[in-house]
């Protein structure tokens, strides 16, 4: 498979923080689905093609990062990209674009 014909773009990139390894491009994913629902639930992640467990992990990482922050209604946590968040989701987008080239 030539990587013309690759719909997704495989990048490997992973941070350790703390002693926790993070997948940047898992991060990014999570980040570009709260972004696109603009206000979101953890559970409405899983629709973006990102299993529930990664979806509860990844939200918090971002939290601690400062790129999400949440807001509690009731039983659920509505998430919103910070700008911060919006910043990294912005780079990320200006490298894959490089990388699609």
């Amino acid at each position: 498979m030539s990587l013309s014909q690759m719909s997704e773009p495989i990048i490997v990139g992973r941070i350790e923080l703390d002693s926790e390894v993070i997948d940047v491009y898992t991060l990014y994913r999570v980040l570009k689905c709260i972004y696109e629902k603009k206000e979101t639930y953890v559970s409405e992640i899983t629709t973006c093609g990102i299993a529930k467990g990664t979806a509860v992990q990844y939200t918090k990482i971002g939290e601690i990062l400062g790129l999400i922050v949440s807001e509690e209604r009731g039983k659920r946590k509505i998430l919103k990209l910070t700008d911060k968040g919006l910043d990294y989701l912005i780079v990320f987008e200006r490298l894959l674009s490089l990388i699609r080239k």
